[in-house]
C-alpha cells in the first residue's frame, strides 16, 4: 500500500511539474500581446516586463521540472508541439493581432520566441552540469528544432516577403552603420525597436541551431561548419536584400546584412559550444 501511494504521489507531482512547464510557456506564446489599453497581459506599458518574464519564467520552472524529472521525453513533446500550435494559433488570430496589436503581429512572436529559447537554454544548462544524460539531450535538440522549424519558415516568409507587399520602397543603403544599426542605437528607449533589432540578429542565430540540428552529426569538418552556419545564413541574408530591392518591397540595407551575420556568427559558436559540451560524453 505504501509502495502505491508512493508511485501515486510521485506520477502527481510530474503530471503538476509537466503542467507548470506547458503554462509557462503557453502564457507568453499564446496570451502576451500589445495593446494600448487593457490590463496587465494586454497593455502596452507592461512590454519589458512581460518580455523579462517571458525568458524567466519557463527558464526557472523548466530548471526545476529537469531537476526533479530528469528526464526530457515529454519536455521534448510539449516543445514540438507547443511551437508549430504556435503558429497556427496566431494564424488563427491574425485578423484580430492586425487589428488591435500596438506593434503587429511579429513583436507578438517575442514573447513566444523568448519563451521557447528559455526552455532550451535550461536544457543546455542542465546537460552542461550533467543533470541530464547527452542521448536525452540529443532527442530533446532534434524534437525542439523540428518544432521550431516551423516557427522559423512563418517568420521568414512573412517577415521578409509577405509583410512586404503592400510596402513600395525600393531603395537601398549601402554604407555601413548608417541605416538599421543607426537607427536602433537612437531609439534603444523604445522596446519595439530594441526588440526589432535584437531579433533580426537573432532569428540568424536561431538559422545556425536550426541547420546544425538537421546538418551537424553528417559534417567533420570545420570548413564545411564555417561554410554551412555562417555562409548560408550570409547568402540568404544578401538574396534577401537583394531581392527586395528588385521588387520595390522594403530597403535594402547593408546594416541589416551585418546585423544578420553577426547573428549567424553567434550561432555558430553556440553550435560549437554545444558541441564541444557534449562530444566527451
Amino acid at each position: 500500500m505504501l509502495g502505491v501511494c508512493v508511485l501515486t504521489a510521485t506520477k502527481t507531482k510530474k503530471i503538476l511539474l509537466t503542467l507548470a512547464v506547458a503554462a509557462s510557456v503557453i502564457l507568453p506564446a499564446f496570451v502576451f500581446t500589445d495593446i494600448k489599453t487593457g490590463f496587465f497581459l494586454l497593455n502596452l506599458r507592461f512590454t519589458s516586463l512581460k518580455l523579462v518574464l517571458s525568458l524567466l519564467l519557463p527558464l526557472c520552472t523548466a530548471l526545476f521540472y529537469i531537476a526533479k524529472i530528469k528526464s526530457l521525453r515529454v519536455l521534448s513533446a510539449i516543445m514540438l508541439l507547443v511551437q508549430p500550435s504556435f503558429v497556427l494559433f496566431t494564424l488563427a488570430f491574425r485578423n484580430y493581432y492586425e487589428r488591435y496589436s500596438a506593434y503587429n503581429i511579429y513583436y507578438h512572436y517575442a514573447y513566444g520566441l523568448l519563451a521557447f529559447f528559455a526552455v532550451l537554454f535550461a536544457v543546455i544548462s542542465a546537460a552542461r552540469r550533467k543533470k541530464i544524460s547527452a542521448s536525452d539531450f540529443e532527442l530533446f535538440y532534434r524534437r525542439f528544432f523540428v518544432g521550431y522549424a516551423f516557427v522559423f519558415i512563418y517568420l521568414f516568409i512573412q517577415l521578409f516577403y509577405l509583410s512586404r507587399l503592400d510596402v513600395s520602397l525600393g531603395t537601398v543603403n549601402l554604407i555601413p552603420f548608417s541605416g538599421e544599426i543607426r537607427h536602433a542605437a537612437a531609439n534603444l528607449k523604445y522596446p519595439g525597436v530594441v526588440v526589432h533589432t535584437a531579433g533580426n540578429v537573432l532569428f540568424f542565430s536561431s538559422f545556425s541551431l536550426l541547420l546544425y540540428a538537421f546538418f551537424g552529426g553528417k559534417i567533420k569538418s570545420g570548413a564545411v561548419e564555417l561554410l554551412l552556419y555562417i555562409g548560408c545564413p550570409f547568402a540568404v541574408s544578401v538574396l534577401c536584400e537583394i531581392s527586395q530591392y528588385i521588387t520595390t518591397a522594403g530597403n535594402a540595407d547593408v546594416d541589416d546584412v551585418i546585423l544578420n551575420i553577426l547573428g549567424a556568427a553567434i550561432g555558430f559558436f553556440a553550435v560549437r559550444f554545444i558541441k564541444k559540451s557534449f562530444s566527451e560524453d
